[in-house]
């Protein structure tokens, strides 16, 4: 008798139990620090007020500026806030202060003109008291009144602190000399006649399910990834490192039955991690430990936990369909470890699918519904705050589950043991081309944090400055350190490493012709991601505007030029170069596009950065060459931004964007495929 889809997943099942620590550390554990988690939290932000109350915080303060009435007003209600009066010998050092920081009233001014006003007074205040945490100074404007200034340091905790407690003193202060004006003038306070006093009517279960709603599918995604992946990983991965998989496949057992069984452990050690986790999450809100589900924590009843079991059978699809996944990826690997630097895209393109969820603007419509992941995220945020829409939660049920059973059968066709044993590779030769995808893999990921944290504090200290040593300080020094790195431990060209070797003219013309296209495109793609995450309207700061104060070469050159050779040289030169070293084409460009995408640090162009990261991937293999890709970077930055432009996007921009550049669009493609490298579009063969 032959051996059932039962019998499989029986034996997968008994084989995970053995290992009782891995499977402790990616199903238990996570379920347990859902509470220490949240009280951590709680408790370290109870501390950490109560030592910004208690500590005693210095400033510079010069208010002879104001009426003396009003400046003893201040003087009395800075409270704690430790007074250091200016001396004139000390206002002398101070005559470069007009136009310096942040007004109480903002005025136009250049950029460039402040910051260095800024800066030259930071230093003469260091200078008159290095331990002060802000000044604040009082100037006549131009009008007559007096306009305060305050400058302060807003990477110190304690001058961050100091400048709230400054600017609610203000605003408090403001607030009752208003309301006594109006009170001397009319006899009483005509806003007295519009109190509005608000009351959420909203039942304590609604309320409950709609905080937990928010971030309940991006949770189970991640924990079913977590979860699922280390079963996934054992199951195929690691057999057929060990060639367990290969000696199993030439057994009289189908390979349907096979995949169907091991697919069938995975998605139950997921589940199983997910409602381990779920219960966890739900005990931890019921607690009212959860902050933003604490005000309705007694919410918690039967009729939520209803809701609750409905979201979690609506959700169901997803688990099938991450499970599916893991599955598929995991029997792609040729180790364990391999197996594992392909979860990052996983993880990656399930928080892009679930994440729009999040928003409580996204409603659950009959298009949304049929997008895998999404739809049944957007089924359970709906079925847990009560506002459920039948069809549509249908649609997505039926519309996930056929995509799993297409990957399902997919799975089945991936085990064959013909292809797997032809392709098994002995452990020295797998050892150099995985050493390079994971030094790309690594250098990717610390191209990101260090722009994080270096570039980004760089550009907050001068905004041009600051972009200029992230491109070609930060970026393009990971690009040639990595570059000679590769050529060295394989052997290679530095060149070649970089995508340099060749130039494909046909290639580069046919990017060219690509630009304006895309940018139309991307633009679409920009108006239908708004649906999901729509683009802020306010908040652009002075960095922002001060840099479209430049002039268009500077802006081109910010903008268009740098990145598009250092990040080319980085992300489709030395970096995809060693992540086409592993066994998929898909996988690198796919892993090396979303290393694009989170290094550009926002999550508005997440999927913008994402799709063009692996356009221009493709682009790089096609051709053979960055330098098409360098072309395409510079041109679509550059037109994307002489289309928003003033001056330049009044004259030119109806050009840029004139609908008749699809046809370029498509003439490019056709010369890109035309002068493609032999092969290289195609799927790796063995």
């Amino acid at each position: 008798m032959k051996p059932s889809w039962l019998d499989v997943a029986k034996n997968e099942l008994l084989r995970l139990v053995r290992d009782r620590r891995a499977l402790f550390l990616a199903v238990v554990l996570p379920a347990l620090l859902y509470p220490l988690l949240f009280v951590g939290m709680e408790k370290l932000e109870q501390v950490g007020e109560k030592t910004l109350e208690a500590r005693e915080l210095t400033g510079l303060v010069d208010l002879s500026g104001l009426e003396p009435d009003l400046a003893d007003e201040l003087r009395e209600r800075f409270g704690n806030l430790e007074k250091l009066e200016l001396t004139e010998a000390d206002l002398s050092q101070l005559n470069g202060l007009p136009d310096v920081v942040r007004s109480r009233r903002a005025r136009a001014e250049d950029i460039e003109v402040r910051n260095a006003r800024a800066e030259a007074f930071s230093l003469q205040m260091d200078a008159l008291a290095p331990d002060a945490d802000l000044a604040l100074v009082a100037r006549a404007g131009p009008d007559g009144r007096p306009i305060l200034w305050m400058v302060f340091d807003g990477g110190n905790v304690g001058s961050m602190e100091a400048q709230n407690r400054v600017e609610d003193t203000l605003d408090e202060l403001a607030e009752e000399q208003r309301r006594d004006a109006l009170i001397a003038g009319l006899g009483r306070d005509p806003a007295e006649d519009y109190r509005v006093e608000t009351i959420d009517a909203a039942a304590p279960e609604d309320a409950a399910g709609a905080a937990l709603g928010r971030f309940l599918p991006l949770i189970a995604v991640l924990v079913m990834v977590s979860g699922g992946a280390f079963a996934a990983l054992d199951a195929f991965a690691a057999e057929r490192e060990n060639g367990t998989l290969e000696t199993l496949l030439v057994q009289p057992v189908p390979a349907r039955t096979l995949a169907v069984g091991k697919f069938a452990a995975v998605l139950l050690v997921a589940v199983i991690a997910w409602a381990g986790n779920a219960a966890s999450l739900l005990g931890t809100a019921a607690a009212g430990l959860l902050p933003e589900a604490a005000g309705a924590a007694g919410g918690f009843d039967a009729q939520l936990l209803g809701r609750v079991g409905l979201g979690l059978l609506l959700f169901m699809p997803s688990a099938v369909l991450i499970a599916v996944a893991l599955c598929l990826v995991s029997s792609r690997a040729r180790s364990f470890r391999e197996g594992q630097n392909y979860l990052l895209p996983v993880t990656l393109a399930g928080i892009a699918l679930v994440a729009p969820a999040m928003s409580p603007d996204v409603e659950l419509d009959v298009v949304l519904a049929c997008v895998p992941l999404l739809g049944p995220s957007l089924a359970l945020r709906d079925a847990l705050s009560g506002n459920l829409s039948l069809l549509p939660a249908l649609i997505a049920v039926v519309a996930s589950l056929v995509v799993a059973a297409l990957m399902l059968t997919r799975l089945a066709s991936t085990l064959d043991a013909e292809r797997l044993l032809a392709e098994a590779p002995s452990k020295a030769s797998t050892r150099t081309p995985l050493a390079a995808v994971r030094r790309s893999q690594l250098t990717g990921g610390a191209a990101v944090l260090l722009v994080y944290l270096v570039g980004m504090r760089l550009q907050a200290w001068d905004l041009v400055p600051g972009l200029l040593i992230s491109m070609w300080g930060i970026v393009l020094g990971l690009a040639v350190w990595l570059g000679l790195l590769h050529a060295k431990r394989e052997g290679t060209s530095f060149v070649a490493e970089l995508g340099l070797s060749t130039v494909n003219p046909l290639a580069c013309l046919g990017a060219l012709l690509l630009a304006p296209g895309l940018v139309q495109g991307m633009r679409v793609l920009l108006e239908f991601q708004g649906r999901f995450i729509p683009m802020p309207t306010a908040g652009m700061g002075d960095e922002l505007a001060g840099l479209m104060e430049l002039s268009v070469p500077t802006l081109l050159l910010l903008i268009a030029v740098s990145p598009g050779i250092c990040e080319e040289l980085l992300m489709r030169g030395s970096v995809l170069s060693g992540l086409l070293r592993g066994p998929s084409r898909v996988q690198a460009i796919a892993m090396q596009a979303g290393l694009f995408a989170i290094m550009h640090a926002s999550v508005h162009r997440l999927a913008i950065t994402f799709v063009l990261g692996a356009l221009l991937g493709v682009l790089r293999l096609g051709a053979g060459t960055i330098v098409p890709c360098m072309l395409l970077h510079m041109a679509y930055n550059g037109l994307q931004l002489l289309s928003t432009t003033g001056v330049v996007a009044a004259r030119w921009g109806e050009l840029i964007l004139h609908p008749g550049w699809w046809a370029a669009f498509v003439v490019g493609l056709a010369l890109i495929w035309s002068s493609s490298v032999k092969g290289a579009l195609l799927p790796k063969k063995s």
